[in-house]
């Protein structure tokens, strides 16, 4: 796993309401895509990358500043997250 995902999965964690959201979005868009017949867990993690890119954009820009890591926002890519582990990790919190 990179820095990039670690970083934001690790960050993500502590946001309650942005974890709900995220499986929320998850699970809505998974149902969806579920329901096509050629259904691909890759091309799934394809098709809500750009929603998740957006919900972690707004996240960073509204929460480093609040928690004390403003550095991050320079430093974390979201362009370079892996989207399949961060999936798998938001479905796997049970927070």
């Amino acid at each position: 796993m990179n820095f990039d995902t670690r970083t934001i999965i690790d960050l993500t964690t502590l946001y309650l309401d942005l974890i709900e959201d995220l499986k929320k979005t998850i699970k809505d868009e998974q149902l969806f895509s579920e329901n096509i017949e050629q259904y691909d867990y890759d091309i799934f993690v394809n098709s809500i990358e750009p929603l998740l890119k957006d919900k972690i954009k707004f996240f960073l820009k509204r929460n480093l500043k609040e928690v004390g890591l403003p550095i991050l926002k320079g430093i974390v890519d979201i362009n370079n997250i892996d989207y399949k582990i961060f999936v798998n990790e938001i479905q796997k919190n049970n927070t």
